[in-house]
């Protein structure tokens, strides 16, 4: 199985009705968008409205849903809010106020569903999966991660001013489901680079 993740670690989410969002992942919007399927931990930025199920011929457009691409990098909106989302399948389900044990921990969204995504805010810290970065990261020299085509891609060095948003690593921790043992689970602070 696909190490891909997404966990929310320390965040203030509970307070901010509008970090997650509905979208659906492809290349394109609008007419041009080419549905695909989304593993956990996948960060997008959204491009574009989606049609309101049941008033497409309507023209009517969803304002809290959207067509969601592959980031290709770390450039986004500037303050906290970074216009960057993961994609965000973790949930359990609960039928009565009982959780049933039936956990979604790095599935993958199928193509052309709607699922949730979480937007990263700069301070917080999230988990993701070996299988979220291009290359696993060495634990040693790598303190550090910027965004290509939807990846972290581990680096030595905080990067550049002007280039956005970018992960400090901050450790690692075994992510166990039940008696199994399912991979390593990566944490990252999201930061920003200085402005140029």
């Amino acid at each position: 199985m696909p190490n891909f993740m997404f966990e929310v670690k320390i965040s203030n989410v509970s307070r901010n009705n509008t970090q997650t969002v509905t979208g659906m992942y492809g290349t394109g919007t609008g007419e041009g968008f080419a549905a695909a399927a989304c593993p956990a931990g996948t960060l997008v930025k959204p491009n574009g409205e989606l049609p309101m199920e049941g008033y497409t011929a309507q023209n009517l457009t969803n304002k809290s849903a959207f067509y969601m691409n592959a980031a290709a990098d770390g450039t986004g909106t500037y303050g906290d809010h970074t216009g960057i989302y993961f994609s965000s399948s973790k949930d359990v389900d609960v039928q009565n106020g009982y959780a049933l044990g039936i956990k979604t921990l790095g599935l993958t969204i199928p193509a052309g569903e709607r699922g949730a995504y979480t937007e990263c805010i700069v301070g917080e810290t999230y988990a993701v999966g070996a299988d979220n970065f291009t290359t696993v990261p060495n634990g040693t020299t790598n303190k550090f991660a910027t965004i290509a085509n939807g990846l972290l891609t581990p680096v030595d060095a905080a990067p550049a001013a002007g280039t956005g948003v970018y992960f400090e690593l901050a450790g690692t921790s075994p992510v166990n489901q039940g008696v199994r043992y399912w991979g390593e689970r990566y944490y990252i602070r999201a930061r920003r680079s200085a402005e140029s």
